[in-house]
């Protein structure tokens, strides 16, 4: 298999001028693209952060902390400090395996802090750029190729618009803690597009942005092999001959799951175990095994083939069932589903070796089932299921709907300007209607009450959503609203923490103080570690103080204190309780140790100055 054998069937000897001067107008379509990207996404750039945004941004004190990325080396004390600081112990996984990443969170929160704008807007950047990363990458192999060179400036164009507007983008460009996959997504586009160009240095180069791409997201461990596929089965290179030429690419391959499991032996104080590194992303609270997490991406990667090709009812937290058994109606449809897309790919390859149409539909699936496995069927994550896992993947299926396209409209006439009126008709109406779905998407993530109410509505049984739309609607001010989906939160799973511990929380704010007290014995009787929790404890003993029961509050926070002293709302609780009582040198102790943890809220730093304006005028 040679490229110049290949071009005989897909050429015709045909030479389209129109499209010949059209490749010489690339910066036209760039300004096309950024133009697209700041009509979808400009207007998002103020909407508030949401759901891990808390938890890998703003709560996240690795960002904060100057010393965050020096301390990775010490990896056994690293992994254990969220956990002594009762935080996610993910948190620090996350980080150790995605440092580049970090790295830009770090930049955007020197320069503007939490404020969430120009996080979003490096974030619609990178989309733009790899939009024109996809139309340049796809160029530069078909040119190599030898492909016909109507395909080789509509095909790059029209993939890349459709990944341009393609509303399951918005988890990776709206979402701003995903930018672990957009970032990803520029590295490893960014490669392809080296690795393919006629750059002296070409190699150097692509191994220093596989390595970067590695520490970005751990989808980028099947670069290396993509490449030295692409060797083969595009460029038509023996096997040997492809390993001449991607060896130093290959030599990156043991970087991600050297660092996992370097991980995994921190974690375990020092003893390495192969295990414990296949489970480094589990779910600590309810681990799945692997066969179930297999049995299960069966059905969600089927979901993504779906979403991809007619992206409605998008959500962002599905709550996805799992799945334990081969022979489930729908474990065997979406097994179904993905055999035939693989066979049928396969088979056409198959009979048709010397077409390109076949090789690069091929490797487009090749390109969305290898990306995606790494995500959906290595190791276990929390989620069963999450949108943004298609960002990546979902360009191989792209570029076969893109193909499917333009070869069609050649194949209608042989008038070549009418088959290029009836081409961009069919992707200005495509990229129309994708541009709409993402616009309506978006529109959802205008708030945290409309984004999960937009996710209950889809997903009813979803108790993590009833309780996020609670949060949200307390953080809001409407606390009665908050209450009723906090209330169907524990109906749905009366032993989910959050749930029952935010509820508390709003019977507290909502100065229901005796119905939180006797809530809580009603939670004592279902699961007592619930009750037993420091925040729960704490709660308990807010509830008494706002009783008028100080000395009994006092007592509570004292011990919870004495186990856990930098226990942040023990310290203003017992702060508030001082403060009550007139001991202000007191409160004013317990409200500098919590400020030490984190900012004070406004209301209790204008107590704070009240209390020292008083301590100063008694000094005089």
């Amino acid at each position: 298999m040679n490229s110049a054998a290949a071009q005989v069937p897909e050429a015709n000897g045909y030479i389209d001028n129109s499209a010949a001067r059209e490749a010489h107008s690339p910066w036209r379509f760039a300004l096309l693209v950024i133009t697209v990207a700041i009509g979808l996404y400009g207007w998002t750039v103020d909407f508030p952060m949401e759901f891990d945004d808390a938890t890998y941004l703003t709560n996240n004190p690795l960002i904060v902390d100057s010393s965050s990325f020096g301390s990775v080396l010490n990896i056994r004390e690293f992994v254990q400090a969220p956990v002594k600081q009762g935080m996610d112990p993910d948190l620090a996984v996350n980080f150790v395996l995605r440092p580049i990443a970090y790295l830009t969170f770090k930049l955007n929160w020197l320069a503007d802090g939490f404020h969430p704008r120009w996080y979003r807007v490096f974030n619609v950047v990178t989309h733009a750029a790899n939009s024109l990363l996809v139309m340049l990458m796809l160029q530069l192999v078909m040119r190599k190729v030898g492909v016909d060179h109507r395909l080789t400036t509509n095909v790059p164009r029209c993939a890349a618009l459709l990944f341009l507007a393609h509303p399951l983008a918005t988890e990776s460009v709206t979402y701003i803690a995903q930018r672990f996959t957009s970032l990803g997504a520029f590295f490893y586009l960014g490669t392809c597009a080296v690795w393919f160009s006629e750059f002296k240095y070409r190699r150097s180069v692509a191994v220093a942005m596989t390595v970067a791409a590695m520490l970005v997201n751990e989808t980028a461990a099947t670069l290396p092999l993509m490449l030295l596929l692409s060797e083969v089965l595009l460029l038509g290179k023996r096997w040997k001959a492809a390993l001449r030429e991607t060896w130093p690419l290959l030599l990156t391959l043991p970087l991600i799951p050297s660092l996992v499991l370097w991980l995994a032996w921190g974690k375990a104080g020092g003893v390495l175990s192969l295990s414990a590194g296949l489970n480094i992303t589990n779910a600590i609270d309810a681990p799945m095994s692997h066969y179930a997490w297999l049995v299960t991406q069966i059905t969600v990667v089927a979901a993504y083939i779906g979403k991809i090709l007619l992206p409605i009812g998008l959500n962002l937290d599905p709550g996805w069932p799992e799945f334990d058994d081969l022979l489930q109606p729908k474990v065997l449809g979406s097994a179904v589903v993905l055999v035939a897309l693989i066979a049928s790919s396969l088979a056409w390859f198959w009979r048709r070796q010397q077409s390109l149409s076949a090789r690069f539909a091929v490797f487009s699936t090749v390109w969305f089932f290898a990306i995606i496995f790494i995500s959906s069927g290595l190791v276990p994550l929390p989620d069963n299921m999450a949108e943004h896992r298609t960002y990546l993947p979902s360009v191989g299926l792209l570029v076969i709907v893109a193909w499917v396209l333009c070869r069609s409209s050649i194949a209608l006439t042989e008038d070549c300007r009418s088959g290029s009126y009836s081409l961009l008709l069919a992707i200005g109406l495509l990229v129309g209607c994708l541009s709409i779905l993402t616009l309506r998407r978006n529109y959802d993530w205008r708030s945290s009450p409309s984004l999960w109410a937009d996710t209950v509505e889809k997903s009813p049984q979803n108790v993590r959503a009833w309780c996020n739309l609670g949060v949200a609607q307390a953080e809001a001010g409407r606390s009665q609203a908050a209450l009723a989906s906090l209330r169907r939160a524990v109906e749905i799973e009366p032993r989910h923490y959050n749930s029952q511990m935010n509820l508390i929380i709003v019977l507290n704010l909502l100065g229901r103080h005796q119905e939180a007290l006797a809530h809580i014995q009603s939670v004592a009787k279902i699961s007592n570690a619930i009750v037993s929790s420091p925040d729960v404890v704490s709660e308990y003993a807010s509830a008494h103080f706002r009783l008028g029961r100080g000395d009994t509050a006092k007592v509570i926070y004292d011990k919870i204190l004495a186990a856990l002293p930098n226990h942040r709302p023990s310290h203003i609780g017992l702060a508030l309780c001082h403060a009550e009582s007139g001991d202000r040198q007191r409160a004013l102790h317990h409200f500098d140790a919590a400020s030490q943890i984190a900012p004070l809220p406004p209301e209790h730093q204008k107590l704070v100055a009240e209390l020292k304006q008083v301590r100063t005028i008694a000094g005089r």
